[in-house]
């Protein structure tokens, strides 16, 4: 039997990583009679490090008995791995486990923004045997990846094919091209490991890893739970909890409160179903979880998914309650779930937020009660403030009448006022818009204030029909008044979609 490369203790040869190379392969495609994939390993482990003159570090599960390592060091291994080996085949595209590996590879390189190192994809494949290129994982086909074959096939008979042979005594003259290609493979993983060694030389030593909290799910939404894992370890993050959460109050609450002492950032993705409620306790672990994590004080991003459909009694009333709780340290995203994994991105990259100067003109913002606690109008909101304008939310709660005359003197007294549109009908938006210009007209110099709309998503026909078919961006409104201004385009926020306001208000003429 072949023996694999001997085990030795070096660090990888690129900084930052613990192995340069990982090979994910199909177990089959390993067999006893010629061991195909441990002769690669074996050829790749000495050659590179001949052409670099340095160790380099090749992992790749041993499978013992045909049985998978445990997917918590697997995963691990890849998130600290340099290059994402795989051996394709038509069973390696089959299996849910190695296209898992290649998912969590690819949302790892994109994540960190360093997918390709001087335009060379840290993804390098080895195509072993002939396979639909359709069938092949996602993450191979969303990005261009070096393709090395390993077999020759008749042109005129595409289906037929000949693999070559790891085997020198079986098949010389296979062997020999098995060899030439191993030889194309070292010398560009070489190129590529010491771009990447290169590259990393001056980057100063990884700070602790964050800490976040990504909440445990009901079964139903454990692969978009492993998706968010994937994209917070791509960013150097470490996710708690690590293991399934105990069915016991008293268990429960050992763990929250050992994950999220440490935490800074909580994640909770929400269902239609409640889910399990532990011994002891009255309400669901998703509901614990929430609730300990905001009792903390912890920033939280909530996803629910839009348009939920067949949502249980209880867990109806827990998710009304947290759109309708206000809480400014608590974002809830009810949009595609890709756009919700763009906003953990997002809010990984915020940097601490440093000392504005604060402008002479401000800025009311206003919205229907519904959109208070919506995710755009609170970065819209923050955004302005870093910006140096101060803003000034409206009033819900009290009497009528102290109601619309605070109104009145936010629209009077501020330069700016910007109309969130997002669930509101348009009715409510037509209302405000008069409102504006009424109490504008017995204002000073009403036609120097800034009225604009900020149309943000959900997208509906009468947004399209009557907001966004105006030459300029703006809508003529009444004689003596600028026109209003209309920004965004019903997707999400973005800080330039609000350019054309602060350009307005920083031109001096308001």
């Amino acid at each position: 039997m072949m023996a694999g490369p001997a085990i030795t203790e070096f660090s990888a040869y690129v900084p930052g990583f613990d192995e340069d190379i990982f090979i994910s392969y199909a177990h089959i495609d390993n067999p006893p009679y010629n061991q195909w994939v441990t002769a690669l390993h074996t050829f790749l482990q000495y050659r590179v490090t001949q052409i670099l003159g340095s160790n380099v570090r090749v992992y790749r599960d041993l499978k013992l008995n045909g049985i998978d390592a445990f997917w918590e060091v697997l995963r691990e291994r890849i998130s600290r791995s340099a290059i994402f080996l795989p051996v394709l085949s038509p069973r390696y595209v089959r299996s849910d486990s190695c296209r898992k590996e290649a998912a969590l590879f690819g949302n790892i390189a994109r994540g960190s923004g360093q997918s390709t190192v001087q335009q060379m994809s840290r993804i390098v494949r080895v195509i072993k045997t002939p396979y639909p290129s359709a069938a092949g994982p996602d993450a191979l086909q969303e990005t261009e990846t070096l393709g090395f074959r390993f077999y020759d096939q008749d042109p005129l008979n595409p289906a037929s094919f000949q693999e070559f042979n790891s085997d020198k005594d079986a098949d010389p003259d296979g062997h020999q091209k098995f060899s030439k290609s191993s030889e194309n493979l070292a010398q560009a993983i070489a190129k590529l490991l010491s771009a990447m060694h290169d590259s990393r030389q001056s980057v100063p030593p990884a700070s602790p890893k964050r800490t976040v909290f990504v909440a445990g799910v009901t079964s139903d939404l454990r692969t978009e739970r492993e998706t968010v894992i994937n994209t917070l370890s791509g960013q150097g993050c470490q996710c708690v909890p690590s293991e399934e959460l105990p069915v016991t109050l008293s268990g429960l609450n050992q763990v929250l409160e050992r994950d999220l002492k440490d935490s800074r950032l909580a994640i909770h993705l929400m269902g239609a179903r409640a889910g399990l409620v532990p011994e002891g306790a009255q309400h669901a672990i998703v509901r614990l979880q929430f609730e300990a994590a905001r009792s903390r004080g912890l920033r939280q991003l909530v996803w629910i998914p839009p348009d939920l459909p067949g949502v249980e009694d209880t867990q109806k009333q827990f998710l009304s309650a947290i759109e309708h709780s206000g809480d400014e340290r608590c974002d809830i995203i009810k949009e595609r779930f890709g756009l919700f994994v763009d906003c953990v991105r997002d809010e990984l990259g915020k940097r601490p937020k440093a000392a504005t100067n604060i402008r002479a003109k401000s800025v009311y913002l206003m919205c229907d009660k519904a959109d208070l606690s919506r995710t755009w109008r609170k970065q819209i909101r923050s955004f302005l403030i870093d910006q140096g304008y101060p803003v000034f939310d409206p009033a819900f709660e009290g009497d009528v009448s102290v109601i619309r005359e605070l109104e009145a003197d936010n629209i009077k007294e501020n330069e700016a006022t910007l109309i969130y549109y997002g669930t509101a009908a348009d009715a409510w938006v037509l209302q405000k818009r008069r409102t504006i210009l009424k109490t504008l007209a017995s204002a000073e110099h009403p036609g120097k204030r800034v009225r604009a709309v900020y149309l943000c998503t959900p997208d509906s026909d009468v947004k399209q029909a009557n907001y966004l078919g105006y030459d300029g961006d703006a809508i003529p409104e009444q004689a003596g008044f600028t026109p209003l201004m209309v920004l965004g385009d019903c997707t999400p926020f973005t800080p330039d979609k609000l350019r054309p306001l602060l350009d307005q208000l920083e031109a001096g003429d308001v």
